[in-house]
């Protein structure tokens, strides 16, 4: 870990201001501080897949920046699922149903991971701009409907503007 990874979660839990402070993040940002302060720590893994600093945050959950440490790749792991057994099971059921397709617009998934009562998809880690800082410096209204448009496969009715 390095003292840019410990400065990344550190800003993570400075940003959740009044909100409730992840456990997830919480473990890591431990994890971090013990690795800065005494050298090396073990790492907070999701699976093989070790936690290196939150991502992002979206509708759906936190995602981490994770490395494999057996392909030697970054990851991005995603909280998808906790509580409900249910809800779990549905999340494994749509994390093998998406690992089975190959679109240039959707972001592969890799695994399906548990931890607790925690259901977390790995999937290639995708750097940008999120669609909201996309909104916000778009040059119009046109552009940012291309690139709603952009992310659907060609042809799918729910993507065309207009009849037809």
């Amino acid at each position: 870990m390095t003292a840019a990874d410990a400065d990344a979660a550190t800003a993570a839990l400075v940003a959740a201001g009044e909100r409730a402070i992840d456990p997830l993040a919480q473990e890591v940002a431990r994890a971090q501080a013990r690795a800065a302060l005494f050298g090396r720590a073990e790492p907070v893994t999701v699976g093989r897949y070790e936690l290196v600093a939150p991502a992002g945050r979206g509708g759906m959950g936190v995602v981490w920046s994770a490395r494999d440490p057996e392909l030697g790749r970054t990851v991005a792991v995603k909280l998808a699922a906790t509580g409900a057994a249910s809800l779990r099971e549905r999340v494994r059921r749509e994390g093998r149903a998406l690992a089975q397709l190959s679109h240039p617009n959707v972001v592969p998934i890799f695994d399906v991971v548990e931890r607790g009562d925690q259901v977390f998809l790995v999937m290639e880690l995708v750097t940008g701009a999120d669609l909201r800082r996309h909104a916000q410096a778009a040059p119009g209204p046109r552009a940012l409907i291309d690139a709603y448009r952009s992310a659907c496969p060609a042809g799918r009715s729910p993507c065309r503007s207009g009849p037809g």
